[in-house]
């Protein structure tokens, strides 16, 4: 297994706010810069810039220099632009001109490097990759993989052959949050990418076929997909031509979440992916290919084999779903929500949202404490809120009666709940009410 080592890079936060500077052994022979006697050319190094922000508005990256990209949105990139090596000032703008992110790199002499602009929503930062690389024999390849996807715990990889499967093999390559491993070299082949959570086989991607030429030099960037779980990635060459490109991501994640009065199982394409999910339970999750209608069902676990309801659904690949089960123990409705998964913007905050699923009921509301944190009509989920840790009372009532629908006095939140997300789920009837707090 490949071993990794940190970008040259930092976690760039809000103007004003502390930076943390990622640098690492790798990238050391990027601090190095040469002395430029009088008379002789200016040390030169080449930087291009890739997007990695999901659903980022355009924004301008530059240097005192120049400036390297504007209006550059979620998975812009550039080719390399020559600047001068030594400790250079990055910074990231929005469209308005407010400064979003600012960090000091340093670019050594005659090295390319990679400049990825990371971060959730307006709170950005940036990594810096060293690109340095010799080129392999006639029929080799030299790839490596990088960790971009901000909220993402850490990743293992597999580059194998189509029709490898990883269940008895050993990662290719592991990396956290803002590191790259070393290069390897492979024969020229066509490979595919899939990766999981670390230390699992839990697919969070996977790539279509990738022709790897020979004498190719890459780098597999794993970045959001708008997901805290579910990554995409891109290919990063270390030819001339500096080219990006992506490689979309072919599989989602689905959720059912339990509204009918009765444990059920659930199906997809006929398959089984769940079973005995309790009244206010959420199921396992599970992958599904994107881009086609999937055929999810739901059967009475007491009946197994008896549909209580199913739907064709299409998912977008790379994001999380939710479908929301709702019914009595003969008959249900399915209702599909795509999930907004991000992290937290700041590691002492939570993310929480209501999903409303009483039936025969009205409108309802969370709060924490006095806080209003969401709301949602019947059969309906709401906007997920943030708050910082601390102790808070949770309780749903009804908009329109006041009805107490649920309450979960001195509920206490931590740090270490910074990645997980909540939903207070809330079923049955008006009058027998079964609710939960699930993590997502």
């Amino acid at each position: 297994m490949n071993t990794s080592t940190r970008a040259c890079g930092a976690w760039l936060a809000r103007a004003g706010l502390s930076l943390h500077s990622l640098i690492g052994a790798a990238t050391i022979a990027l601090l190095f810069t040469g002395c430029t006697a009088e008379g002789q050319k200016q040390n030169i190094a080449k930087v291009r810039v890739f997007n990695a922000v999901f659903a980022s508005p355009g924004v301008k990256v530059s240097v005192p220099e120049k400036e390297l990209a504007n209006g550059l949105a979620y998975e812009g990139r550039t080719g390399y632009v020559d600047l001068t090596s030594g400790v250079i000032p990055f910074t990231v703008t929005s469209a308005s001109g407010e400064k979003l992110a600012e960090a000091n790199f340093t670019l050594g002499n005659e090295r390319p490097a990679t400049f990825v602009v990371t971060g959730i929503g307006t709170t950005l930062g940036g990594l810096l990759f060293d690109d340095q690389v010799s080129p392999p024999q006639d029929g080799r390849v030299r790839v490596r993989f990088a960790h971009a996807a901000s909220g993402v715990i850490p990743l293992d990889a597999y580059l194998t052959r189509p029709a490898d499967d990883i269940a008895t093999l050993f990662p290719t390559y592991s990396a956290q949050l803002g590191l790259f491993t070393n290069f390897s070299e492979f024969n020229a082949d066509t490979y595919i990418l899939r990766m999981t959570i670390s230390g699992t086989k839990d697919v969070v991607y996977q790539s279509d076929p990738i022709v790897m030429a020979s004498r190719e030099m890459l780098t597999l960037l794993a970045y959001s997909s708008g997901s805290n779980r579910m990554v995409t990635a891109a290919k990063l060459s270390h030819g001339s031509d500096g080219a990006i490109t992506t490689l979309p991501t072919k599989v989602a994640r689905v959720r059912v979440a339990n509204a009918v009065t009765a444990p059920i199982d659930v199906l997809l394409d006929a398959v089984s992916q769940s079973t005995n999910i309790a009244q206010a339970a959420y199921s396992n999750g599970f992958n599904a290919t994107g881009g086609a209608p999937r055929t999810l069902r739901i059967d009475a676990n007491a009946t197994a084999g008896t549909p209580l309801a199913s739907g064709a659904f299409t998912f977008t690949p790379g994001r999380d779903y939710t479908i929301l089960a709702m019914g009595s123990g003969t008959s249900a409705t399915l209702t599909q929500f795509l999930d907004n998964s991000l992290s937290a913007t700041g590691g002492t905050r939570i993310r929480m949202r209501l999903i409303n699923a009483v039936i025969g009921g009205e409108a309802a509301e969370l709060k924490l404490g006095t806080t209003l944190l969401s709301t949602a009509a019947p059969g309906a989920a709401g906007a997920y809120s943030e708050f910082d840790v601390g102790t808070f009372d949770l309780t749903v009532t009804g908009t329109g009666t006041g009805a107490s629908y649920f309450s979960l006095p001195q509920r206490v939140y931590t740090a270490a709940e910074y990645n997980i997300r909540y939903a207070v789920l809330v079923t049955g009837t008006p009058g027998d009410i079964k609710a939960a707090v699930v993590a997502e």
